[in-house]
């Protein structure tokens, strides 16, 4: 069970008195909610009870804005640990207020581990998040990473970003990353130009990729870092899909 001491708020004597009943409330209805089960991308977060930094962790994945609040008045929490995991969470949970609240907090990085924040928020299509974070000097939509492919060699992905974006079909996501002027698109049109070769006869996929490297192609990008003959060849990809 989660007590109100392991969060750090009663320092000794009555708890009402301490932390007062509004906070003592607080808490209380979120044990109920730590308990709960998490589903998708977050089913196998690991949980603590013990450590703050992990119950903030799931206060920002739950969409908790108010826990979140309660927990950073704590000296003890970090909200940058583990390489600004916690607001990565909360991006790719879709929950603005949370992201929000731990932008307030001077130690929190959205750019750190690649600006893994801002990939979480695009890749899941949270445009209301994406809008946010762009607006922060410190995060980087033209971000590069190092992953390895299925035989376990060291790649280079550049721009990753807004590939994985254009890849899942979130039109208006990669219209605002593009926005900002240090994006290339050369390598996601190369990639769903090949997503599209590799599977011609399904309807759902020509319907969410075809835009996409449409749009790709007559954006001004294009233009600059592709040649005529290149921008030529990918448009007649799209008329034979």
């Amino acid at each position: 069970m989660i007590v109100k001491e392991s969060l750090g708020f009663v320092r000794g004597g009555d708890a009402k008195e301490t932390i007062g009943i509004g906070r003592e409330k607080l808490i209380g209805d979120f044990v109920e909610e730590m308990n709960k089960p998490l589903t998708g991308s977050f089913r196998m977060v690991p949980l603590n009870k013990d450590d703050k930094n992990s119950i903030l962790t799931r206060a920002s994945i739950v969409g908790r804005a108010d826990i979140v609040k309660l927990l950073l008045s704590d000296p003890a929490v970090n909200p940058a640990y583990r390489k600004n995991s916690i607001i990565a969470s909360a991006a790719l949970n879709g929950s603005l207020e949370v992201v929000d609240t731990l932008l307030s907090d001077p130690r929190v990085n959205p750019a750190d581990n690649h600006n893994e924040t801002l990939y979480q928020a695009a890749k899941e299509g949270k445009i209301a998040i994406v809008k946010r974070l762009m607006e922060d000097d410190r995060v980087n939509p033209a971000d590069s990473k190092e992953s390895l492919d299925k035989d376990y060699n060291v790649i280079h992905e550049d721009n990753y970003i807004i590939r994985e974006t254009a890849a899942n079909g979130h039109f208006e996501v990669l219209q605002e990353l593009l926005k900002d002027p240090r994006v290339k698109i050369k390598g996601a049109i190369q990639m769903i130009s090949s997503k599209l070769s590799k599977v011609p006869q399904n309807q759902a996929t020509r319907d969410k990729w075809t835009p996409i490297l449409d749009y790709l192609l007559n954006h001004h990008k294009a233009q600059e870092e592709l040649t005529e003959k290149e921008i030529t060849k990918y448009k007649e990809k799209i008329n034979k899909v």
